[in-house]
Parts: structure tokens; C-alpha cells; sequence
């Protein structure tokens, strides 16, 4: 899968890639929950109603 790169080319110190970017709503229940304040039930329901 291609991918953007780093746009910051140094010689001396390269960038490195640790791992693969998140895919799609891979945290979405993190910021939900952690960033917003939204409890589990919360997040049912936005699911239940197919908006998540």
C-alpha cells in the first residue's frame, strides 16, 4: 500500500517507521471515551444507529 512519507529528508538523521498508521476507526472508542467524556452505553448507541 503506498503511503505519504516523512517530507523532512535529513542525511544524517533519517526518519525511522516504527509501525503502520492506524487503520480506519482503529481508536474511535479512545477519543470517544477518553477525549470526549462518552461512556460505553454512549458509544453503543451512536453504533446502533449506524453512525459510527
Amino acid at each position: 500500500m503506498k503511503v505519504i512519507a516523512n517530507p523532512v529528508k535529513l542525511s544524517a538523521t533519517p526518519p525511522t517507521y516504527r509501525s503502520a498508521p492506524p487503520v480506519l476507526g482503529e481508536h474511535t472508542e479512545e477519543v470517544l471515551s477518553g477525549l470526549l467524556g462518552m461512556t460505553a452505553e454512549e458509544i453503543a448507541a451512536l453504533r446502533a444507529k449506524a453512525i459510527l
